[in-house]
């Protein structure tokens, strides 16, 4: 290559002794850009790499909080469903103590009746009592 080199700058009109230097500074910045490159490589591989272990991660968190809101959402409804039950089963207390209420108010009903019916009778009495106490006097 430095031969073709010194070729090239002899036509142009430089000396081979130039030319040889020229090419080993050529030599030395085409090999600096070289390692330079290959450090550029080595750092975006290691750069995607590094990248790709964190798209992993946020994958295995995104699985995990879909399973926890998955997980979540099952308990809602197991909840939702105890709830449902919960208010079915207070419904049925509240109508079997509706129904215990209206049967109680029925039955002291009918004994206010009957206290009625027994002091009316007990008035019929004590008149019957009073007017036969009067003809025994005479």
């Amino acid at each position: 290559m430095s031969s073709c080199l010194s070729s090239v700058l002899a036509a142009l009109g430089a000396s081979a002794g130039d030319a040889e230097a020229e090419a080993g500074t050529v030599s030395a910045a085409l090999h600096r850009r070289l390692l330079a490159g290959w450090a550029a490589a080595r750092s975006e591989k290691e750069e995607a790499r590094s990248l790709a272990e964190e798209v992993r991660a946020l994958e295995r968190e995104v699985a995990a909080a879909a399973a926890a809101r998955d997980e979540a959402v099952a308990r809602k409804r197991e909840a939702e469903a105890r709830a449902e039950a919960a208010a079915a089963e207070l419904r049925g207390a509240a109508e079997g103590h509706e129904a215990r209420m209206e049967k109680l108010r029925r039955a002291v009903d009918a004994q206010e009746e009957k206290d009625a019916r027994i002091r009316e009778l007990e008035e019929r009495i004590q008149a019957l009592n009073n007017a036969t106490s009067k003809w025994r006097f005479f």
